[in-house]
């Protein structure tokens, strides 16, 4: 009846007594993904993972491991972030989604203070994807990469460099953004306000983030 209210009862009234053992995975994964949607990330985290936790779920696609690690990774649980990841990754045949997930896989690393992980999953993500908008990213991580060992001139140069390569309002301000703050970082100032000036002239209402 897709009441999420009532459910959520239900499934907890069940926790309480007997554990997970008679709630069927496909109402953990609806009410997982209800609250994902709704960015109520502490009660999708505790959904998916209570389904995370069963030995092979039936009838449900490994996508609800993406979503998992997306929550972790956003309520700063790295750890389980990462496994859920590589769960994905284990048991997708998706070359496009497998993709995406090396990437947040790429992010959460950076995010845990990994850059060595981080920098492979850059370099599989371009061999995966060698052009387009995941590739772009896939660079921005590279640059990540060298930002987060505090090379802050190469990260800069990593960043204006996807900048050069692709016009998307998605990605190149992000990029540009970046490169002067990582110049600033290194002291080259004339870099930074060149990049900057870029930034304004091609994105006069980009705000950042």
């Amino acid at each position: 009846m897709r009441d999420r209210k009532t459910a959520t009862s239900e499934v907890d009234a069940f926790f309480a007594s007997t554990g997970n053992t008679n709630v069927p995975p496909e109402v953990l994964e609806w009410l997982g993904i209800e609250y994902y949607n709704d960015k109520n990330y502490l009660l999708a985290e505790k959904y998916l993972g209570v389904l995370g936790r069963m030995e092979n779920p039936a009838g449900i696609k490994p996508d609800f491991w993406f979503y998992l690690g997306d929550v972790a990774g956003k309520l700063k649980h790295y750890d389980e972030a990462e496994n859920a990841y590589s769960r994905y990754l284990q048991n997708s045949t998706d070359a496009a989604g497998k993709a995406k997930a090396l990437l947040a896989l790429g992010v959460t690393k950076i995010s845990a203070h990994k850059p060595d992980d981080a920098e492979k999953m850059a370099a599989e993500i371009m061999t995966l994807q060698p052009e387009g908008k995941v590739n772009a990213e896939a660079r921005l991580l590279a640059g990540d990469v060298q930002f987060e060992r505090q090379r802050f001139e190469d990260a800069g140069k990593a960043y204006a460099g996807v900048a050069l390569l692709y016009d998307d309002p998605a990605i190149t301000p992000r990029a540009l953004n970046k490169a002067a703050d990582a110049y600033r970082r290194a002291g080259k100032t004339e870099e930074a306000d060149r990049v900057a000036k870029q930034l304004r002239d091609r994105y006069p209402n980009y705000a950042g983030g």
